[in-house]
């Protein structure tokens, strides 16, 4: 955890009072002029920088079929895709729809 030295904690105005110290802004009221800003937070001498690097190891990707493909549930983002696509298409996906295989037949593929 990383306080603010001083008496006024860190807040979202921080961010503010840090850009335009960076970059040599003006502030833009007397809330972030008066904020701690995050320079020190921020800042790290050369020699603390990581020199390693770490080791990663991806997941097996396995795949599946079409057939199980079209019979996984939807996520959110899949359900959203479809109904900006329906709507492209001047469809309407009716409520219920469950699987990514009904997705794809209410938009008219396979």
């Amino acid at each position: 955890v990383i306080r603010a030295p001083g008496e006024i904690p860190f807040d979202h105005t921080s961010m503010i009072r840090t850009l335009s110290a960076k970059w040599g802004l003006e502030p833009l009221t007397d809330r972030d002029r008066a904020a701690p800003d995050f320079g020190a937070v921020f800042t790290l001498p050369t020699t603390a920088a990581r020199a390693e690097t770490p080791e990663v190891h991806p997941r097996p990707y396995t795949p599946i079929s079409a057939a199980d493909a079209h019979e996984s549930l939807l996520s959110g983002f899949q359900h959203d895709l479809g109904q900006l696509v329906a709507h492209m298409l001047g469809k309407a996906i009716p409520k219920g729809i469950r699987t990514v295989g009904e997705l794809l037949h209410h938009l008219g593929g396979r």
